[in-house]
């Protein structure tokens, strides 16, 4: 962008001082920014993969700045991630029970009536990684 401003209006009478600085009719002041020559970074890149699945890893992203020393800060971020240790058991967990149905009895094929059932599983979770199995009734 350029800039220019005179020492015109009104211009110096009746023994009134000149423009500053002294004796210059017309200034022109030049200030080129833009955003490559500001020190303005970039905007960040996305975050990478974590270095690990499990037990704290680390990822990163970069950002760039257009005119290497004009600005301050870094260019990369770190952050932990997937911090959970690795191999911890996870005892399983039953689901809520269904709801009650109606079902025929039979006993060696020969009816015995109507009973009521209703079930549930244990996979709220599911045991993994040497966890304990649900205990009590499905």
């Amino acid at each position: 962008r350029t800039r220019s401003r005179s020492c015109n209006n009104p211009p110096p009478a009746n023994g009134g001082a000149p423009c500053q600085p002294s004796g210059v009719s017309s200034v022109t002041a030049s200030a080129s920014c833009l955003l490559e020559q500001c020190g303005v970074w970039r905007p960040w890149s996305s975050w990478g993969a974590c270095t690990l699945t499990c037990g704290g890893g680390t990822r990163a992203r970069m950002r760039s700045c257009p005119v290497a020393g004009r600005c301050t800060g870094s260019t990369m971020q770190a952050e932990g991630c997937n911090l959970l240790a690795c191999n911890i058991p996870v005892d399983g967990g039953f689901t809520q029970w269904t709801a009650w149905r109606d079902i025929n009895g039979n006993c060696y094929g020969c009816p015995v009536g109507v009973q009521r059932q209703r079930t549930r599983s244990c996979t709220m979770p599911t045991p993994r990684q040497g966890g304990n199995p649900c205990s009590g009734s499905t």
